[in-house]
């Protein structure tokens, strides 16, 4: 028997950004009941409306010939906002593009995302960085539990894949996974971890380029982390072309510091008709707490996939660490009522290399290996050869000061570094070298640990634990430990970051002689 079909048809004419559309819901009630929604949007000459259909336009506002008033909220205004968003707008019920990926499977959806090899911007700096790569994609194992890793690899990084720039320069990279689908206004939210390193930006965005130029076309939102070399603010920024932009580099303070190792909410909801207003219009929220609210001609009308990831350009700063990852627990994305919100269609596969998370096989990493990551790049001295980044000896750089010489010495396959003050009557004349971690946050806690020893009794040396401001000002006194032993003995110190740092900083010195440094680590807790 063949299957029944009832039509029932909505219509509204709607205004938004100076443009009219006829939006057509088709629902197909079927003989069992079911029924099978099919939205149609027609753009609208104003010519050819009937003067019913114009007056209903007039004003800018929806069908109501009473337009809605719009009570912009207020920034940091708890959660009831955020809890309310299906008061403002419903959802769009049965859609196909909503998604949870909370890894149930221990894997991404190969329906849901492309992993990319990609390259894009480096600030006009062709060599800065390797762009995103698919290697850098991982599956984090924290027990019964997986979460999706992505791996960003610095300038100190010495893992034998990794590109060099023509001068020698180790390129920097990350990794980036993109949504199949193109998605439309909705909420669209992760819970993830960022990665706090100086150089690297940890990002979920939509894009698309309708033209191929951006000049022409760029709509894209974005939630970026670490762009301006801390952790205490989040960009909020919406384009529709290359000069339509406006962003907030929002102070989130009163929520807490982004680079606190935990795990943080970020949403944004993408409107084209909010409540009702013609007006389109974003909301961005931490933890369920409005931040920032954007409306206006940069925000976009036209449907795109969903990006997440981090990546290293030049305009970050210098990504002058080893390893670390952005790790992400769950993404999300609700689309909202397709009649209420107009979007344009867009479709297409990425210009950039793109397989499926099957076909790319993630490595699986500890959860332990990331969570506790050491932050002190060769930190067990396996190398003297300097980095062409900065001059350093990958991590530990020479201070200007510094009269004598360093030597890599070894006791079987393990490498240490000797530093031998200079033989001279001035009153400075070690060997100094330091290394800094920075962006962290006052009341940080960390462990440090490192082995010393002396040449002979009349060497001397001190381990110099400080802490500064992202100027490089140190704040309140720096704490030094003398090197008391011929024997290996290890150093292990307690830090807490100060009111007013961001940054620890550990020196080596030889003062006289001869003194061996070996197995550093700096771990925060």
């Amino acid at each position: 028997m063949s299957t029944r079909k009832v039509k029932r048809f909505q219509k509204k004419i709607v205004v938004s950004r100076a443009r009219c559309y006829l939006s057509i819901r088709e629902t197909d009630f079927l003989e069992d009941g079911k029924m099978n929604h099919k939205t149609s949007r027609f753009p609208v000459s104003l010519l050819t409306l009937s003067l019913a259909a114009l007056a209903s336009c007039g004003g800018g506002h929806a069908t109501s010939s009473q337009p809605t008033k719009i009570v912009p909220p207020t920034t940091f205004d708890g959660t009831a906002y955020y809890d309310s968003v299906f008061e403002r707008v419903s959802k769009e019920e049965g859609s196909t593009l909503s998604f949870d990926e909370k890894l149930n499977n221990g894997k991404l959806d190969d329906s849901l995302w492309w992993i990319l090899d990609a390259y894009w911007d480096a600030g006009g700096q062709t060599d800065w960085h390797n762009g995103v790569r698919s290697r850098n994609v991982k599956y984090i194992q924290d027990g019964s539990s997986t979460y999706l890793g992505i791996r960003g690899r610095g300038n100190y990084c010495q893992d034998s894949d990794m590109v060099s720039a023509k001068q020698g320069r180790i390129k920097a990279e990350g990794g980036v996974i993109m949504s199949k689908n193109f998605l439309k206004p909705g909420r669209f939210e992760i819970n993830m971890r960022p990665m706090p390193r100086e150089g690297g930006v940890t990002a979920m965005w939509t894009y698309y380029c309708a033209t191929g130029n951006e000049e022409t076309s760029q709509n894209e939102i974005d939630i970026e982390l670490g762009g301006d070399g801390q952790y205490t603010n989040q960009w909020c920024t919406t384009w529709t072309t290359h000069s339509m932009k406006e962003t907030q580099n929002v102070d989130v303070t009163k929520i807490g510091y982004l680079n606190d190792g935990k795990f943080h909410k970020f949403t944004f909801d993408w409107y084209t008709d909010y409540q009702g207003s013609g007006k389109t219009w974003i909301d961005w929220f931490i933890d369920g707490i409005l931040i920032q609210s954007i409306d206006g001609d940069a925000v976009p009308t036209t449907a795109m996939p969903l990006w997440i990831g981090l990546w290293l350009p030049s305009w970050a700063g210098n990504p002058y660490f080893d390893t670390d990852y952005m790790i992400v627990k769950e993404i999300s994305y609700v689309e909202f009522d397709s009649v209420s919100q107009y979007c344009e269609e867009a479709r297409g596969n990425p210009s950039y290399s793109h397989k499926t998370p099957s076909e790319i096989a993630p490595e699986s990493v500890p959860y332990a290996e990331t969570n506790h990551i050491e932050k002190l790049s060769n930190a067990n001295f396996e190398t003297i050869d300097v980095a062409k980044a900065d001059n350093s000896y990958f991590g530990w750089k020479r201070e200007e000061s510094s009269m004598g010489n360093t030597v890599l010495e070894s006791n079987g396959g393990d490498h240490y570094f000797t530093l031998n003050a200079a033989n001279s009557t001035e009153e400075y004349h070690g060997e100094y070298l330091g290394q800094d971690v920075s962006l962290l946050y006052p009341g940080t806690k960390a462990k440090f640990k490192i082995d010393a020893k002396l040449k002979d009794t009349a060497s001397s040396g001190n381990v110099e634990i400080s802490y500064r401001k992202a100027s490089g000002k140190t704040v309140g006194k720096t704490e030094v430990i003398a090197i008391s032993s011929t024997d290996w003995n290890e150093i292990s110190k307690d830090l807490v970051v100060p009111e007013g740092a961001s940054t620890i900083h550990i020196a080596i010195t030889s003062e006289e002689g001869g003194v061996s440094y070996n197995n550093a680590s700096l771990k925060l807790a």
